[in-house]
């Protein structure tokens, strides 16, 4: 059976990845899943209203039994995802959305993260390889 490593963005390629990307949604999407330790798949599910700006929370919905529930809203996740609805003419429910308009997928962010990630000067296995989380 073949293992793979899996490779976790250290704070410098954090920094690298988010400077390489222009996009408002791309921005607050990474930054989210870095610092919630989002599973692609778990991106997705986000919701406008699993943010709650008021009484700063965020409510994840959790894959793969792991277990759900909410979590303070970090500062600056919390700026990113204002700047980023800021822009949307929408009210669509889901938080991340595609260009074609349906919930971000997983394959589009394994597109995403090779596109930025080669602009950021990420390494091709961690580019390849990666995980959103910087916890294990």
């Amino acid at each position: 059976m073949k293992t793979t490593t899996i490779h976790y963005l250290t704070q410098a390629e954090l920094g690298r990845l988010l400077k390489a990307i222009e996009s408002k949604r791309d921005k607050a999407l990474f930054y989210t899943a870095h610092i919630y330790g989002l599973r692609a798949s778990e991106v997705g599910l986000l919701q406008r209203g699993d943010i709650d700006f008021q009484r700063r929370r965020i409510r994840i919905q959790r894959v793969k039994g792991s277990v759900s529930g909410e979590q303070m809203l970090k500062p600056e996740v919390a700026k990113r995802i204002k700047r980023y609805l800021r822009v949307r003419a929408d009210h669509d429910p889901t938080l991340f959305l595609s260009s074609h308009g349906s919930p971000i997928s997983r394959r589009t962010l394994d597109y995403l993260m090779k596109k930025y990630g080669e602009l950021a000067q990420l390494s091709k296995k961690t580019r390849d390889t990666f995980i959103l989380s910087n916890t294990p």
